[in-house]
């Protein structure tokens, strides 16, 4: 069976927030997608909890409040987002810039 163009999603809870995860618990926030040409979604989880090397995937770590805090895409590029008062999105600064870009 083809899994061709298929995104895998991981929810996990994130209880390693000292290996870059975030500090809120929550097995119901979207920790990581893994895309097809990748390996396994233990691979990704491992290299979440600092135990791993695999890249081809998109993880986030969220606020207190359940909001996305930041992104970090498959080249390492993170995005940091910001909210207004009432949890809108009002700003989305890159704020590391992957190597070879």
């Amino acid at each position: 069976m083809c899994n061709c163009g298929v995104a895998r999603t991981s929810f996990a809870a994130d209880d390693f927030a000292g290996a870059g995860g975030s500090a809120v618990a929550n097995g119901g926030l979207l920790r990581a997608t893994a895309y097809p040409d990748g390996d396994d979604v233990e691979d990704v989880i491992a290299t979440l909890n600092g135990t791993g090397s695999y890249s081809d995937f998109v993880s986030a770590t969220y606020r207190a409040s359940g909001v996305v805090h930041t992104s970090t895409d498959q080249n390492g590029t993170v995005h940091t987002y910001w909210y207004d008062d009432t949890s809108r999105l009002s700003r989305d600064s890159v704020t590391t810039v992957a190597t070879g870009i």
